[in-house]
């Protein structure tokens, strides 16, 4: 907005380098391999976002398939997930042939 003269402060609970995310977790009292929990993500969220009609490509997709930037955050908000979080968590679409519903849906810009 041009000529708006808006004066806005700007409140930080948490820099980014401190929000919690897929590789901060602890398994060690599971039986669960992080390393191939991680992989099983990523595949997931490679195959959501190859899904027909985004038209994307496999190199796009591998570079967001743990969230954009491959940051894999585990961070919701109430009104929306933001697109660094887990793509596994807020992406819709097919996973080996099985349609795929996330635990806290992105909403879509309009």
């Amino acid at each position: 907005m041009q000529g708006a003269n808006l004066r806005c402060t700007v409140h930080v609970g948490m820099t980014d380098e401190k929000l919690p995310r897929l590789c901060d977790l602890s398994f060690s009292e599971s039986q669960v391999n992080e390393s191939e929990f991680c992989e099983l993500c990523r595949r997931i969220g490679v195959s959501l976002l190859l899904n027909p009609g985004l038209e994307h490509d496999e190199q796009w997709a591998q570079a967001r398939s743990l969230g954009y930037g491959n940051r894999a955050n585990l961070v919701i908000f109430p009104y929306n997930t933001p697109a660094q979080t887990l793509t596994c968590l807020w992406a819709d679409g097919i996973y080996d042939g099985i349609p795929w519903t996330p635990l806290f849906p992105r909403r879509r810009k309009r």
